[in-house]
């Protein structure tokens, strides 16, 4: 498992969000962006991971990438629909997958938004993560973070060409 996973729950956390992509330099960035924001995150690097942290996190929403090893996305969403109602979390794609007929599949399975890596800006990702899970209320508790790394409060903004 990585080293940001939190302390397995019985039940959805209404602020977990899992980010399953196997480039750590796209996975962590978005998942320092989303704590600073108040969310707890979880990260797999692959779909076999994913599933799992879904399976004992129970998140609310799942940013996943389309192409990873093990289990892809569409395998991951295909698998969830196998689970319990309790364990189905939104799903978003973040990929370089611009494949019109795995959109397709993708939107057939339930998947909410598909947003590609090389238009990809931090503040359009956070808009649509609020969009399905509510940023947490300013002055309300946070979930206690049990990771021990220190994150950045924001990462650095780059424009695609």
């Amino acid at each position: 498992m990585s080293e940001h996973d939190v302390t397995p729950s019985n039940a959805s956390n209404e602020r977990t969000i899992l980010i399953a992509d196997d480039m750590n330099i796209v996975r962590e960035p978005i998942a320092a962006s989303l704590r600073a924001a108040g969310y707890e995150v979880l990260c797999a690097c692959d779909g076999k991971e994913a599933l799992e942290l879904i399976r004992s996190h129970r998140p609310v929403l799942a940013l996943l990438d389309l192409n990873m090893p093990v289990l892809d996305g569409l395998a991951v969403v295909r698998a969830m629909h196998a689970l319990p109602e309790s364990f189905h979390a939104q799903v978003i794609f973040l990929t370089a997958d611009t494949d019109r007929d795995r959109m397709i599949e993708a939107s057939r399975l339930g998947v909410k938004d598909y947003l590609l890596k090389r238009c990809f800006h931090f503040s359009a990702l956070l808009e649509r993560v609020a969009k399905y899970v509510p940023l947490p209320v300013a002055g309300a508790p946070t979930p206690v973070q049990t990771s021990a790394a220190v994150e950045p409060a924001t990462p650095p903004v780059t424009k695609s060409v």
